[in-house]
């Protein structure tokens, strides 16, 4: 018995010494840990301010200390604590932090590389303009160094991942997240400029000449997820050069004409837009919120009536031109007295200029001059500051203010990976998408505000309840005299003059039901429903008058659509003059969930 004893505490003491090794092992590799962490932190920093030698003093000092952390957790004072549990699991979480942190130092000198490529004047990547045209080859060599830098990153992740949190203290389990929560933001930094780097060359003709169509979106009339496109240019480009010729009213084209058999006509149009008339007119055929569908059937429209063929559709609207000409400056247009601004673009095009002209035709085609000299500038763009160029595109496309389509299979793929070709999301939890189209054949969407309330709660089955309030207010003055084309009586259609006919759709999960539908808080039916791109669609015609408001509430339930897994709310936005107002509110357990109030100008995902 007294052998068995002394055995028994001898193990115990070897528990203890083995224990007491690795932690004394693991708190000096801890130390280096941080020391690490703080430097990739500062490289991080460097890179987003385009800092290059500064990220790649920070990474070596990073490197070093990893190296010191790596070289303590292969000492033998380190191997007994790691065949313990508890104790073993802390120590493989910190081989697998040093092993991830020498990855995610890899990534970021390939991120170093890659703002080499693109050279550096005061601290900025400088223009990447040359003899009139955007110089490719710095975008086709940064393609490997992207590349690289995410392999690296995915790497750093799986070393993080495969130390399991199943005996982690909760102090270690919060280090592992949150290294997996940075590894993946810089791997999804790394997968952007991946993407881009293919996909700039290849739309800017590095591989020979593309044509591309420019449509003019007017958010007066709005269809879509956007506006009526009220005029169309080509824009060509080969080995960096860009054309712009000028825009023509789609008014002035050939009769649309779709040669094709209806069979062959994205499902949605087949089952709905057609009986909106998707095909009687040119800016009808963008009706659908999936901006490929919209843009593959007006790219064949115009083959069919004869016009040359593109590669693609690029959609604008004054909005992303406002943001543009922050960078170019003011243009002169003929015609117009004033320079066109950023601060007056806007109001200027989609209301300024019905007052302004009351010919149809100088009114369109002054409209179409102020689209073509803010595109002849930027494909005249010498001497442009390339950093906020693309920062102006980056952000009317994350609006909805640009939106790309092309027709190449795996163009298309990156475009729709990176969220800036116009489609719907998928969402495994909750869903939401708000958007009207003009039925009133006037351009009173201008005067148009949406303030929209969400409220939900979600049930102990993951089944969701909700209530989506809707206000669409007409801010135009009951006493004033619109223009005809802005807001005149339309008595062909019954609708009186300056207001809104509009036709508003909104989105929810596939398996929503509704329960009850208000109008101005009566309730009321008139509203249709159906499924469409993955999604079930309510959708209802409100007309407003001048100085009114129109209020409807949707209830519906939504069963089980958070059962599982945690709540997330995915929420889309339509490019209007201005953003909706949303206000959002969804409980659980009797306690706030998710709580969000702000103006949606671009997707956002509120997660519990």
């Amino acid at each position: 018995m007294r052998a068995w004893r002394r055995l028994a505490l001898a193990a115990a003491g070897l528990v203890v010494v083995a224990a007491g090794s690795s932690t004394v092992v693991a708190l000096l590799a801890r130390h280096d840990l941080g020391e690490a962490r703080a430097q990739l932190d500062a490289g991080r920093a460097a890179l987003l301010r385009s800092d290059g030698a500064a990220a790649a003093a920070a990474l070596g000092r990073a490197d070093a200390s990893l190296r010191h952390a790596r070289a303590r957790l292969q000492a033998w004072p380190a191997r007994p604590g790691s065949l313990l549990p508890v104790v073993g699991d802390h120590m493989r979480l910190l081989v697998a932090l040093a092993g991830a942190g020498g990855e995610v130092v890899a990534a970021g000198r390939q991120g170093v590389a890659l703002l080499g490529e693109f050279g550096m004047e005061d601290g900025h990547p400088t223009a990447a303009w040359r003899d009139g045209g955007v110089d490719l080859g710095p975008f086709r060599r940064s393609a490997p160094l992207a590349g690289g830098a995410e392999r690296h990153l995915s790497r750093a992740a799986r070393l993080v991942s495969s130390a399991r949190p199943t005996l982690l203290l909760g102090p270690a389990r919060r280090v592992r997240r949150s290294a997996l929560d940075s590894i993946e933001e810089a791997r999804t930094k790394a997968a952007v400029a991946a993407d881009l780097s293919y996909l700039v060359p290849r739309v800017l003709g590095a591989d020979g000449p593309r044509r591309w169509i420019v449509g003019a979106e007017n958010l007066g009339e709005l269809r879509g997820r956007g506006g009526y496109i009220g005029s169309l240019g080509v824009l060509e480009t080969d080995g960096g050069r860009i054309s712009m010729g000028p825009f023509t009213p789609t008014t002035d084209l050939p009769a649309l004409r779709v040669a094709a058999p209806l069979s062959s006509l994205p499902p949605e149009y087949q089952q709905h837009y057609l009986d909106l008339g998707a095909l009687a007119s040119w800016p009808n055929v963008t009706m659908s919120p999936d901006f490929a569908s919209g843009a593959s059937v007006l790219l064949d429209g115009l083959r069919d009536s004869g016009a040359p063929d593109a590669d693609g559709v690029v959609s604008t609207d004054p909005r992303a031109l406002s943001y543009l000409l922050e960078v170019t400056g003011p243009v002169t247009v003929d015609g117009l007295a004033e320079p066109i601004t950023a601060a007056n673009v806007v109001d200027w095009s989609l209301n300024g200029a019905y007052f302004a002209f009351a010919d149809e035709s100088a009114r369109k085609e002054t409209l179409g001059r102020i689209a073509g000299a803010v595109w002849t500038r930027l494909s005249d763009a010498e001497g442009l500051d390339g950093r906020r160029l693309a920062a102006a595109l980056g952000r009317a496309l994350a609006e909805r203010h640009m939106v790309l389509f092309s027709r190449q299979a795996e163009e298309q793929a990156v475009i729709e990976r990176q969220g800036i070709g116009g489609r719907l999301r998928g969402s495994p939890s909750d869903y939401l998408l708000v958007l009207g189209q003009n039925l009133g054949e006037n351009k009173m969407d201008y005067y148009l505000r949406r303030n929209i309330t969400y409220d939900a709660t979600i049930e102990s089955d993951g089944s969701v309840d909700s209530t989506l309030t809707i206000e669409v207010r007409n801010v135009a003055d009951p006493a004033a005299t619109l223009p005809d084309w802005i807001g005149g009586p339309r008595p062909a259609i019954n609708l009186a003059a300056g207001s809104a006919r509009t036709y508003l759709s909104v989105f929810v999960p596939r398996t929503a039901v509704m329960t009850e539908f208000r109008d101005g808080g009566r309730a009321a039916g008139g509203y249709d429903t159906r499924l469409e791109l993955g999604k079930r669609a309510f959708d209802v015609t409100l007309d407003v008058a001048p100085g009114a408001a129109r209020v409807v509430s949707l209830h519906y339930h939504v069963p089980r659509v958070a059962a599982g897994r945690p709540y997330c709310l995915v929420l889309q936005n339509q490019a209007t003059v201005r953003p909706d107002s949303w206000a959002v509110d969804v409980r659980q357990g009797g306690k706030p969930a998710v709580r969000w109030q702000g103006l949606l100008s671009g997707d956002r995902e509120l997660a519990a």
